[in-house]
């Protein structure tokens, strides 16, 4: 099931460079999926924002992305996944990323195929920055992240490390929990 696509400038692609790149993002956090999704948007990329990797294969048919970041599920292997996808899209940059992280998942992503293996949780920056670093994208204002989003960035992080559970990441953050459900019944900052 797809989620979002976007392209940098028109609805109908009229403004879109035909060199911007390509970025599949395959997640199964929607608003982690979504929030990388904005940030490819912001560095020029043609974003499409997938669920689960079993739509990964109709989607392959019709958009062939430069570069994918690909979370890696629990009953998944990097080896797996990456040879089925690079057999549809050879040329493709793939970043993988998972919430069980471990020595030799690492290796064997990068013996597969991987550009890199990064361990959640981390920031949708983070994610993007690998393929950037090959790009000649230096026309592109960077924006730095401003004191609000750090916070909210922060309370995630922590929220999750502490399974959602909201008394848990509280007591972390030092906080009292309705101080912090407060905070979360409010919106993401504007990135």
């Amino acid at each position: 099931m797809l989620l979002t696509r976007c392209f940098h400038g028109a609805i109908d692609g009229s403004d879109v460079a035909m060199t911007d790149p390509k970025l599949l993002i395959v997640d199964e956090d929607i608003d982690f999926g979504n929030a990388v999704h904005r940030i490819a948007i912001e560095n020029r990329f043609e974003s499409l924002t997938s669920i689960g990797l079993d739509d990964v294969d109709p989607v392959l048919n019709v958009f062939r992305p430069d570069f994918a970041i690909i979370d890696v599920g629990r009953n998944q292997t990097s080896a797996r996944i990456l040879k089925i996808f690079l057999a549809k899209v050879p040329h493709c940059r793939c970043v993988m990323t998972t919430r069980l992280p471990s020595i030799a998942g690492a290796v064997d992503a990068i013996k597969s195929g991987a550009v890199d293996y990064i361990p959640k949780p981390t920031t949708p920056r983070s994610l993007i920055e690998p393929f950037l670093e090959g790009l000649n994208l230096n026309d592109i204002e960077q924006r730095p992240m401003q004191p609000d989003e750090v916070q909210w960035e922060h309370i995630q992080f922590v929220l999750k490390m502490s399974d959602d559970n909201i008394t848990r990441a509280a007591a972390k953050l030092n906080l009292h929990r309705r101080s912090l459900q407060r905070m979360l019944s409010k919106r993401a900052p504007a990135q």
